[in-house]
């Protein structure tokens, strides 16, 4: 059986909690719903957006890290004398780019059904 973690139930009405691992029963992919057993022992409808599945991979150690060295990279780099007028603009500009495009890295590896890619 499927397992998935919530990570949205904030509109739950106090049905299902965040973070706890629940089991899906039946599963619909065209309404981008599933069904699990509620923390009162029902069987439920929930979107599948508001979960995650338990058994994604957690190995985004290395995204980390190189998101601290970006950061590691803007401070040495604005430690430095400026010597053109927009270098500073430009170095944020990339940098950012560098960071979205790790961002989604991780974003693609914790939630795949909202961020699908094609191996």
């Amino acid at each position: 059986m499927k397992k998935v973690i919530c990570i949205d139930a904030e509109k739950s009405g106090g049905l299902i909690t965040e973070n706890k691992e629940y089991e899906v029963i039946a599963s619909d992919e065209m309404k981008d719903c599933f069904k699990i057993t509620d923390d009162y022992g029902r069987k439920i409808n929930v979107a599948t957006w508001r979960f995650k599945d338990a058994d994604i991979p957690k190995d985004i150690e290395k995204e980390k890290n190189l998101l601290k060295l970006s950061g590691k990279l803007w401070n040495e780099f604005i430690s430095l004398p400026v010597e053109h007028q927009s270098e500073l603009k430009e170095m944020e500009f990339f940098i950012h780019g560098i960071q979205g495009i790790i961002s989604t890295r991780i974003a693609r590896k914790q939630n795949p059904k909202i961020f699908p890619f094609k191996r």
